[in-house]
């Protein structure tokens, strides 16, 4: 290895390595000129993810270190071409996504609860089963019935 992929190793001991990972997903394709790289880079990206995977699941920490390597000196060892054009290099926006989709569905959640207590199902049952309550959950009287507040029928017209 030469001293470049040892500097990109060194970088990553500070860093926290699932936010790299998804900053490397977002930022491969501008970096990468060639297709060959791309896939080569995602490649090493996946067998990195398999580590993390094993981390996780035996809690075997000594794994990190095969991990950040691969993710480091790996993917910058790997690139047969290096990009000297300025990139603007941009953080993932998949956690922002996630946050959001999580923020609607505790709105789905909240009356999904009100619906169980009426309807005598599980929670779990009354969210799977929103798509066919929303009909019924136009009607002004059941919006009484159920006491759902003033964002929650808005949430209810939006879904409509």
């Amino acid at each position: 290895l030469n001293k470049k992929s040892f500097d990109s190793y060194k970088i990553l001991e500070n860093i926290d390595l699932n936010e790299y990972m998804l900053w490397l997903d977002e930022n491969l394709p501008l970096e990468c000129k060639s297709e060959e790289d791309l896939f080569k880079s995602y490649e090493l990206m996946s067998k990195a993810d398999v580590f993390k995977g094993r981390i996780h699941k035996w809690q075997y920490w000594r794994l990190m270190y095969y991990q950040s390597l691969l993710l480091s000196s790996g993917i910058s060892v790997i690139k047969t071409n290096t990009n000297n054009k300025f990139l603007k290099y941009k953080r993932s926006m998949r956690p922002l996504r996630i946050w959001q989709l999580n923020m609607k569905n505790v709105k789905k959640k909240t009356i999904s609860e009100k619906i169980s207590s009426y309807t005598h199902t599980s929670i779990k049952d009354a969210v799977k089963n929103f798509n066919y309550y929303k009909n019924i959950l136009k009607d002004r009287n059941i919006q009484k019935e159920l006491k759902l507040d003033e964002e929650e029928c808005e949430f209810i017209k939006s879904f409509i």
